[in-house]
């Protein structure tokens, strides 16, 4: 089973309705705080709070790194993925960054904290 075939294990319907990820660590919650200097041009708040990272999976110093971006069709992705791309290869990870839609983005997946 790939990394990211366990990543989409954890959308299960039975999980809570929030499926982004605030909180980690070790090496994983290195790579969410880089990620919290990721601001959204268009909502600017960083990608974290938005609550459009879904996983961290740190393999053999890569960072596999999924992000919800807030609608299917975002014209921001690429950026998004680049941008995360270099918060994480600036802390000495080869980044590997993915954009998935399903389950859709929702306000419920933002850090209320």
């Amino acid at each position: 089973m790939s990394w990211l075939d366990t990543v989409k294990g954890l959308f299960a319907p039975e999980r809570s309705s929030s499926h982004a990820v605030h909180h980690a660590l070790g090496e994983a919650g290195e790579v969410l705080r880089a990620l919290r200097e990721v601001i959204d041009p268009e909502t600017h708040i960083d990608v974290v709070r938005m609550g459009m990272v879904r996983a961290i999976v740190i393999e053999d110093n890569v960072a596999h790194v999924v992000l919800t971006p807030t609608t299917a069709g975002c014209p921001l992705s690429a950026w998004l993925v680049g941008a995360c791309a270099t918060a994480i290869e600036e802390l000495g990870f080869e980044a590997d960054v993915q954009i998935v839609t399903d389950p859709p983005w929702s306000p419920e997946d933002m850090d209320r904290g």
